[in-house]
């Protein structure tokens, strides 16, 4: 599920500009338990990576979007992925956003 989300957002009318269109991709994928929580962590993985993108232009909407990463994971191997996914997103992170990837790695402890 996850390339079918990648192309989403190589088409041209999405914009990582326009927190809509931005949402309407990355939240509708977040929604998709099967897509979102991947054994292999490439759900996880690109979704911190878009994450990061709009964290530089809109601190608070990737603030609150990172709240999507407190429900699951449901094994252990899912958790080490959903970790280094929030590791990867904080080290680049606003304020904003730190605080809240912080909050649910402190929860995952």
């Amino acid at each position: 599920l996850v390339p079918v989300a990648q192309n989403l957002t190589k088409h041209a009318e999405f914009s990582i500009r326009n927190p809509n269109r931005f949402r309407s991709v990355i939240v509708a994928f977040t929604q998709n338990f099967a897509g979102f929580h991947q054994s292999s962590g490439a759900g996880y993985h690109f979704v911190a990576d878009w994450l990061i993108q709009s964290d530089a232009l809109n601190p608070t909407l990737s603030a609150r979007l990172s709240g999507a990463f407190q429900e699951g994971p449901f094994n252990e191997e899912g958790k080490n992925h959903l970790i280094a996914a929030l590791n990867r997103l904080n080290e680049k992170a606003s304020k904003n956003t730190t605080e809240m990837v912080s909050r649910i790695l402190s929860n995952l402890q």
